[in-house]
């Protein structure tokens, strides 16, 4: 993705060094080439060296944007699906390992109700930022500084917004439709909307507002372009651009200390806070990273200790730890204060996990057969119910608040209902060593692992009645295990000894991901288009691995270990 390279030279207007005279190459930045995937930062330089940001990207940051004011910086990512920030007050500092580990700290300002998030702009002397979303409806929203007073500006006659600029003075967004083929404009509401300019066969990088112009890169002709922001007339002949690096233009920036106007309002320039600090119409005020509470004097963060945000859990045998999901895209061999990994659980012969994420409650299984409950906040831990014969996997069905096991030596499937606190009841029995088990709680559906004279069968079955039951695998299986459900795609996903297996909610389509045989794989999790497993290869180290469902073939490690 060539907009993904924009990150360096997006940044470098954040620090100003010439003022644009018309269309030369020593006034106005462009980003060509592709993103690296395995080093998914945000960079920033100036006229010596350039640092890290922020890392721990996904390859899907459509734009990022620098509010100069506060000094912060913005960016879009569609693979974690929320809009992060920033402080760059540190970034011009030696980079040390011992100081990396805060680059992979940031504030998720917007995480909900984001498919696809991509264009993203700034407005720092309005207080808000705009993005677009280019998922299945396509909108362009907006929300102050914070993620707070959240508005959708525009959702009709949209195909695929891109590239977004702001110009303050007129109080004007603007923004690329790549399938429509046109520049369009509105008010900061959404108002009075203006189609500016249209080309049947443009392919849009970046656009910018300055001045009284409106410049934007076209990837097809490798070109820079400039229209009047108020009538979309082009102004001024087209400038070819470099062709190296090779690669289409992506965003677009330009050097300009008029354009970067701080006005009046520079508190936060003076002040001290521990992480970021916004800009507000009052002042200055502190804000800490995700994870992590502002102290009573109103400037010092402290981390938190319990792991509800965004995290793997993962258990071994002896402790249950929380992985930050924004790991996944990290440098490899990152030292350990980096991963801010949390164990909150230490335990004796830890067999089987679940988790019910709405109320940070953990369900397990003890060598023991006991099945207890561990709520995540408060630290305490319960016993729930005990079993005399083995249990093979248990699952929550978040739908109905039950709690779902089998018990492998017994031939059953036994349920809990954790509202009512009644004894356990036996949802289905007469089966073949039930083993691990996975519940779709929106379909009512059921699927688990049976073995009979060392065969094995994925089983599907309702969760109400009636309990209906059907094989949806019966071949090619040899140890199946740590099955998950996803219901956008209506996937079952499950890993065998040597590939990862999937077939569809009614047994057709089954394809598998090949593995390495010599590795033991365990564990496995679907956070949004990614699956992710923990491997053990033949030296006993465990890493995390993962395959984007949208591509079968990416198979990247996760890169620390646990």
């Amino acid at each position: 993705m060539a907009a993904n390279f924009c990150i360096f030279f997006v940044l470098l207007a954040f620090l100003p060094s010439g003022e644009l005279q018309g269309f030369s190459e020593n006034s106005t930045a462009w980003a060509k080439g592709n993103f690296d995937v395995g080093r998914n930062t945000i960079v920033v330089t100036n006229s010596t060296r350039a640092v890290y940001a922020h890392v721990g990207t996904s390859p899907k940051v459509g734009h990022v944007s620098v509010d100069w004011v506060s000094n912060n910086i913005y960016w879009a990512d569609a693979g974690f699906g929320w809009i992060g920030l920033q402080s760059l007050k540190a970034s011009f500092q030696h980079l040390d390992l011992a100081k990396f580990a805060t680059n992979g700290r940031l504030k998720v300002i917007v995480s909900t109700f984001l498919e696809h998030p991509y264009g993203l702009v700034v407005a720092p002397n309005y207080r808000r930022v705009f993005w677009s979303d280019v998922g299945s409806s396509p909108k362009i929203e907006s929300s102050d500084l914070l993620g707070s007073d959240r508005k959708a500006l525009v959702w009709q006659g949209l195909a695929t917004p891109t590239a977004l600029s702001v110009d303050q003075s007129l109080q004007r967004l603007f923004w690329t439709d790549q399938s429509k083929h046109t520049i369009e404009s509105s008010d900061f509401n959404g108002g009075n909307r203006r189609v500016l300019y249209f080309s049947e066969d443009s392919q849009f990088g970046g656009l910018q507002v300055f001045a009284e112009y409106l410049l934007f890169t076209q990837q097809n002709t490798n070109s820079l372009h400039g229209l009047d922001r108020l009538t979309g007339k082009q102004v001024v002949s087209s400038l070819s651009l470099p062709s190296d690096p090779p690669g289409p233009p992506g965003s677009l920036a330009v050097f300009s200390t008029a354009f970067q106007q701080r006005g009046n309002n520079i508190s936060c320039s003076q002040m001290t806070c521990g992480h970021i600090c916004i800009q507000q119409e009052q002042g200055g005020v502190c804000i800490c990273t995700s994870g992590s509470t502002l102290k009573s004097d109103g400037k010092t963060c402290q981390e938190s200790s319990v792991p509800l945000w965004k995290s793997f859990i993962v258990s071994s045998a002896t402790r249950v730890c929380a992985v930050p999901v924004n790991l996944l895209y990290s440098f490899p061999n990152l030292p350990p204060p980096f991963y801010n990994i949390k164990c909150f659980l230490n335990e004796s012969n830890i067999q089987h996990l679940a988790i019910n994420s709405y109320n940070a409650t953990l369900y397990y299984v003890t060598g023991s057969s006991w099945i207890r409950t561990h709520d995540i906040r408060s630290g305490k831990t319960d016993n729930i119910t005990t079993t005399a014969n083995s249990v093979g996997g248990i699952t929550y069905d978040e739908a109905r608040g039950i709690l779902i096991w089998s018990e492998t030596s017994a031939g059953r499937i036994m349920e809990l209902d954790l509202n009512r606190g009644d004894n356990a009841t036996q949802l289905y029995s007469n089966l073949n060593s039930p083993g691990d088990l996975t519940v779709n709680s929106l379909r009512g559906l059921l699927f688990w692992v049976e073995t009979f004279n060392n065969k094995y069968t994925l089983v599907a079955g309702a969760v109400v009645s009636p309990f209906n039951k059907s094989e949806l695998v019966n071949s090619g299986l040899i140890r199946p295990h740590s099955l998950v459900y996803d219901d956008k795609q209506n996937r079952l996903y499950w890993l065998d000894v040597d590939y990862l297996g999937s077939v569809r909610g009614d047994g057709s389509d089954k394809s598998v991901i090949s593995l390495s045989s010599v590795t033991t794989y365990r564990g496995l999790a679907l956070f949004r288009s990614n699956l992710v497993w923990l491997t053990r290869s033949p030296d006993s180290n465990v890493t995390f691995r993962s395959s984007d469902l949208r591509d079968a073939s990416v198979r990247r490690p996760l890169t620390c270990l646990v």
